[in-house]
């Protein structure tokens, strides 16, 4: 699993995110998905909520997206990325 080959906080993050309430063999695809079009996060939190629930599409409980999205916008926003 890729996630387990780094220390990037962002990059464990996102798989955290993904995985809760999700099979992993289902949610790697996504994390990869995701990795590739928003490889940090400050490029998640430049996404807008459509863009992110567009690639969520398919996990269910939207709301991780939502949460994960506007948690990005406050890391870049307070705390300089």
């Amino acid at each position: 699993m890729p996630w387990r080959q780094t220390s990037d906080a962002y990059v464990i993050w996102l798989s955290e995110v993904i995985l809760q309430q999700t099979r992993v063999e289902q949610g790697l695809t996504y994390f990869n998905r995701f990795l590739e079009r928003y490889p940090t996060v400050l490029a998640f939190a430049g996404a807008t909520e459509t863009q992110i629930l567009k690639l969520w599409q398919g996990l269910g409980y939207y709301s991780r997206g939502r949460n994960m999205l506007y948690t990005a916008i406050q890391v870049r926003d307070l705390y300089d990325g």
